[in-house]
């Protein structure tokens, strides 16, 4: 599982326990951008799948490096909101919604069909 993972991660990943909604369950997760010098990968990809065969959530945490650019493609317009615990974050809401924001240390990329809501909800408990 993810605290297997998480020893081979050159970051902390955020805790969305108790936060995944409920029809999502954890399929499996992907480092990838291992660090030369400290033998650690800088991101991880952890998928979600719903019941339907379409329906997945997806985040992405990725350790901000210096120099690094941090972005992502979306479909759509990207709309620039200020979240409840103060951070500010990017949603675009297409076929597949989308958020994006420096957390910390890290940047979290969240590609889902679940709603805005639901994403906000997984984002907006974090300290």
């Amino acid at each position: 599982p993810l605290s297997e993972v998480q020893k081979e991660l050159s970051f902390t990943i955020p805790d969305f326990s108790g936060r995944i909604p409920e029809r999502y369950h954890f399929k499996q997760s992907t480092v990838i951008a291992k660090d030369l010098e400290t033998k650690k990968y800088n991101e991880i990809t952890m998928l979600y799948t719903g019941p339907k065969e379409d329906d997945n959530l997806f985040i992405t945490v990725s350790r901000i490096l210096p120099n690094s650019s941090t972005g992502y493609f979306t479909n759509g317009e990207p709309v620039k909101i200020k979240l409840k615990n103060g951070y500010e974050a990017y949603y675009t809401e297409s076929n597949m919604n989308s958020l994006i924001m420096k957390y910390n240390k890290v940047q979290l990329y969240i590609i889902s069909t679940a709603s805005k809501e639901e994403i906000l909800n997984l984002v907006e408990p974090l300290p």
